[in-house]
């Protein structure tokens, strides 16, 4: 409160008047969200949190130097797809206060390592092979072998599987902790190296 006090010095009249200043110098407060993780099932995610203050006299804005905002740059939960901080800033047109609340993303996008293993030659003797399929880089994976042009005749969900059919084999490994996966192919062949038998023409007694 400040308050003016006016003397007449000729006559020692005086008079007063009081004003009150008010202030306001509340910030907003924004809030980014959670950090959040990206990696192959989801490498595209919305961050932040519908807590943030709204109305008209709000504008919310999100940067980031080392990640990148998809859309959503002006809304409480943008799009980002790559890791990174990603600050929020809060400005309170009313007053003209600011707040800024950051929400840090990280990326697991490691792939396995697959190796379907060595080829093989079936033959007449050997007509089955166990395939000696090898991943690395984790420890939950999961396995599949597929063909189309061979045959497997059991254990497709495991390194190992029995063949038994020439043919270009396909192991696809998957992290079942990220999603992400890898690939790797081994070719099988069939000996032609088959005898061949003639009996000679049919005969009288």
């Amino acid at each position: 409160t400040y308050t003016l006090l006016i003397t007449n010095t000729q006559n020692g009249c005086i008079d007063s008047l009081a004003v009150l200043v008010t202030q306001d110098i509340t910030p907003p407060n924004p809030d980014a969200g959670p950090d959040e993780l990206i990696n192959c099932f989801t490498p595209t995610i919305p961050i932040g949190s519908m807590n943030n203050p709204s109305g008209a006299n709000f504008t919310l804005l999100w940067t980031t130097a080392n990640g990148n905002i998809v859309s959503g740059a002006g809304s409480n939960t943008p799009t980002i797809n790559q890791a990174g901080t990603y600050t929020l800033l809060i400005t309170n047109t009313n007053n003209g206060c600011t707040a800024t609340d950051e929400a840090i993303v990280t990326a697991d996008f490691l792939q396995p390592t697959a190796d379907a293993g060595p080829g093989f030659q079936l033959d007449c003797q050997q007509t089955t092979y166990t395939l000696q399929g090898m991943a690395g880089q984790g420890s939950n994976m999961a396995f599949k072998w597929t063909t189309v042009n061979g045959n497997i005749s059991s254990g497709s969900n495991s390194l190992n599987p029995i063949v038994n059919a020439a043919g270009n084999y396909l192991l696809l490994v998957t992290n079942q902790d990220n999603g992400c996966t890898n690939t790797a192919t081994v070719a099988i062949t069939q000996s032609a190296d088959v005898p061949t038998a003639t009996a000679g023409m049919p005969q009288t007694l």
